[in-house]
C-alpha cells in the first residue's frame, strides 16, 4: 500500500486484462485496503491474517473468531465501481 507506483501498475495491468485485478504487499489494516481499493479491485491481507491466527493460537483464542474480527472490518470498506 506504501507502493508509489500502484496506480500506474494497476492502470498498466489493466490494459491487458478485463480481470478483476488485487493486490497485496505489506496491507494489514483498513488504511492501507482503502489506499489499495482506490485503485485496485482486492486487497490482499494474507500475511496479516497469519500474524493474527498465530497470536490467537498463543492467547487460546478461538481462531474463527478473531480470524472474523480481523476480516470483518476490512471486508466492509466499500470498492469504488469499475
Amino acid at each position: 500500500s506504501d507502493a508509489p507506483d500502484l496506480q500506474a501498475r494497476v492502470s498498466e495491468i489493466r490494459k491487458r486484462t478485463t480481470l478483476p485485478l488485487a493486490a497485496g504487499f505489506g496491507i494489514s489494516n483498513p488504511e492501507h485496503v482503502r489506499a489499495v481499493l482506490a485503485d485496485a479491485d482486492g486487497a490482499i491481507v494474507g500475511s496479516a491474517l497469519v500474524k493474527v491466527l498465530a497470536r490467537a493460537f498463543g492467547e487460546g483464542r478461538d481462531p474463527v473468531e478473531v480470524a472474523m474480527e480481523f476480516i470483518r472490518p476490512l471486508a466492509d470498506i466499500p470498492r469504488k465501481p469499475r
